[in-house]
């Protein structure tokens, strides 16, 4: 049993994870996986099982599902062959049919100069660009490689923001959990 075999791990080790865990299944045998991130719940699983229920009250696991299925049920958070509802919205991805539907309004971007930056063997160059005050950005790359540790220092500033609009919320410092999350929206 593999209980959150993906916990900090990046996209790259966690693939290898799944692959080292898939290695171990054998004819006769199975491997139970506990897991919360569902690319790779979908990229591991045969079948899923999802679970619910109230900590310290009680807990309930379904009946082996296809992982699609599996996923669906989760996401939707209901259990359509039992006529029960565990969760009272269904989690949903908006998916648009072009990129002309997730079009913002421009006239709050912020725009930002190309950088680089270089610790020891650690080179980071960024191009030019903006983005909107209801953007995400995200840093995405090996553990590692230097995505903390290029925050802003003197010689090296994130964003250049016009004085007019500050966004209340920049990337800095990292947050490494929900908690410390809390703590800082506070």
């Amino acid at each position: 049993m593999f209980d959150e075999p993906s916990s900090y791990l990046d996209v790259k080790q966690r693939l290898s994870a799944a692959r080292i865990i898939r290695s171990l299944l054998r004819p006769n045998d199975y491997v139970i996986v506990v897991e919360h991130d569902l690319s790779v719940l979908d990229y591991l699983s045969d079948y899923i099982c999802v679970l619910y229920g109230r900590p310290a009250i009680y807990g309930v696991v379904t009946l082996p599902h296809s992982v699609r299925e599996g996923i669906n049920i989760f996401l939707d958070g209901h259990i359509p062959t039992e006529n029960l509802r565990f969760r009272e919205e269904s989690l949903t991805f908006r998916i648009a049919e072009n990129s002309d539907e997730f079009m913002i309004e421009k006239s709050r971007a912020f725009r930002y100069p190309a950088m680089k930056k270089t610790m020891g063997n650690f080179h980071l160059a960024i191009d030019s660009g903006d983005f909107s005050d209801s953007e995400i950005i995200v840093m995405m790359g090996e553990n590692g490689t230097g995505k903390v540790r290029s925050q802003p220092s003197p010689s090296f500033e994130l964003f250049k923001l016009t004085p007019q609009r500050q966004p209340s919320v920049v990337f800095w410092p990292v947050l490494s959990s929900l908690m410390e999350l809390k703590r800082f929206l506070r």
